[in-house]
């Protein structure tokens, strides 16, 4: 017989945050009842509330075998496998879970977080809308099904699911900003107040930063730039004091991995030619051209984009026994003079890939920050090719600091803070330069204003680089029909177009701390 009082007593102390206790008492629940699925599965939420996937996934599968009826916890396992990268533990316990129908609202969340997690988008929003048809009042079930719309291009659907989630929960903030991001702005003074009387009730800067984002859009919109900029400068300095607030990690990381690769000790740089599935790297700062770089490079029909994966960063990671939240940390930094360590995570990655597009088509990897890790990449992929874009400084520092990103990881930290960011734009120029003068044959660099000027040079010049033949309809972004999850889901559906080229100067007077910074680095004159 189940303890149902004390799982609810368990669930009510993860919730809270008392997970000790939690701890506590499903101890006592196991040594009562080793058999209790439920409490095994409440030990893997617990194990998610701390961080610990293995454990989670430990917890998870022990639930599945002791019940193995229950498409729920499926759902949830499905869910562990998609965050290991592996696709096909995924999918079958995704098709374990959907034959045990029907699922509810927990299962079917955590089956569309699965697809979502590895780009299947359509899939994702097919299983939200199950969701939504068997009545969910679950207003995160709208909000996902809004996401997963907006990078499948359907921004109708979208705004009509972030519409439904507010009108689930008006306080969802989340919500309000998606909404806003869509390009909806109109600058009208009922919008401006109803958002206005939102962010003055709500005092948590994490959920603020979210209203302070759809107020700048709004105030954009009215031609009150200086108002934009004024609510988002409030609301990231009121969220740095409220989480652990740490730009310097990451260019500590990026200024080790430097000394390492220049060091006279380290292995050369040596390119292969390409092959039928040689891998295509697309990094850059944040925000500075590389989702539409992604677009015209996967425009060819031997190219497949596999979005910004975490999958090479993952192994490399594991192979190296890092254990840090970073990109780069001492164990990564050690790696990058592991030949065999870096030919394994090569071998890995390259199964990833295969298992994502197939032996004879080339994975695209747009996850920008890969800039950091280019010297493993190339070391452990001898044959991949590495585009990076480069924006203006102040227009990448401005799209940045404009920008919403997830702020629970220090490697987007720098974009809390003008300074941090001008700091980070100048760690980035000196990678790349390193990288361009130790790898020429594998690290191609691409000016973004240029790009726009002159899509079709700049994309053959590209295209012969990487190996591929070339096609002037590869420059048709809008063409491009698959999905993207990134910042730019809306900006790329249209014409590759130079609206942005200069935007910084809407903002000049407020940008003085990081063109002091940029100058004294050399990055302006």
């Amino acid at each position: 017989m189940t303890d149902r009082h004390s799982h609810r007593e368990a669930t009510a102390a993860i919730i809270d945050g008392r997970l000790d206790a939690a701890g506590d008492l499903l101890d006592a629940l196991l040594a009562r009842d080793p058999g209790d699925a439920y409490a095994h599965m409440l030990l893997a939420k617990l194990a998610a509330a701390r961080r610990d996937p293995a454990g989670e996934w430990a917890m998870m599968a022990k639930a599945v075998a002791l019940d193995p009826g229950n498409g729920d916890y499926w759902a949830m396992l499905a869910r562990c496998h998609a965050r290991a990268q592996d696709l096909a533990g995924a999918l079958d316990c995704a098709a374990e879970a959907q034959a045990r129908a029907p699922l509810g609202d927990v299962a079917l969340a955590a089956l569309a977080s699965t697809f979502t997690h590895f780009g299947r988008h359509d899939e994702a929003a097919a299983v939200l809308r199950q969701a939504v048809a068997a009545g969910s009042r679950n207003p995160a079930i709208q909000f996902n099904l809004g996401n997963n719309l907006k990078f499948l291009g359907d921004f109708a659907g979208a705004r009509d699911a972030f519409e439904a989630a507010l009108a689930l929960a008006p306080d969802y903030a989340r919500a309000r900003a998606a909404l806003s991001a869509l390009g909806d702005a109109r600058g009208d003074p009922e919008d401006l107040q109803r958002i206005t009387a939102a962010l003055a009730a709500t005092p948590d800067p994490r959920a603020r930063i979210h209203l302070c984002h759809a107020a700048a859009h709004e105030y954009e919109a009215a031609g009150r730039p200086d108002d934009a900029w004024r609510v988002l400068d409030e609301g990231k300095a009121a969220l740095r004091g409220a989480i652990r607030y740490d730009p310097a990690a990451v260019l500590n990381g990026i200024a080790a991995i430097s000394s390492r690769a220049s060091a006279r000790e380290a292995p050369a740089f040596q390119s292969a030619p390409v092959q039928p599935n040689s891998p295509i790297f697309v990094v850059g700062m944040p925000r500075s051209g590389t989702t539409v770089m992604d677009r015209i490079v996967s425009n060819h029909p031997d190219v497949t984009s596999i979005g910004e994966s975490l999958q090479f960063a993952q192994q490399l990671k594991l192979a190296a026994g890092s254990r840090s939240p970073l990109l780069l940390d001492d164990a990564v930094g050690v790696a990058l003079s592991d030949t065999a360590l870096l030919h394994e995570v090569g071998l890995r990655f390259g199964e990833h890939c295969r298992e994502m597009v197939g032996a004879q088509v080339r994975a695209l990897d747009k996850l920008h920050l890969n800039f950091m890790l280019a010297g493993h990449i190339m070391r452990a992929r001898p044959d991949a090719r590495i585009l990076c874009m480069i924006r203006d400084p102040l227009d990448t520092i401005v799209s940045n600091f404009r920008q919403l990103f997830a702020f629970d990881t220090p490697l987007y930290h720098y974009s809390l803070e003008l300074e941090a960011a001008a700091q980070m734009q100048l760690a980035f120029l000196a990678m790349v330069r390193m990288w361009t003068a130790l790898a020429p044959g594998q690290f191609l660099t691409i000016g973004y204003e240029s790009l726009v000027a002159d899509p079709q040079a700049e994309a053959r010049r590209i295209f012969a680089f990487c190996g591929l033949g070339w096609d002037p309809a590869y420059i048709r972004i809008e063409e491009n029909r698959a999905s993207v999850a990134t910042a730019s889901a809306v900006q790329v559906r249209q014409p590759i177009h130079a609206n942005t080229v200069g935007s910084w100067r809407r903002y000049e007077r407020h940008l003085a701390p990081a063109i002091a910074i940029l100058k004294v680095g050399g990055a302006l004159p």
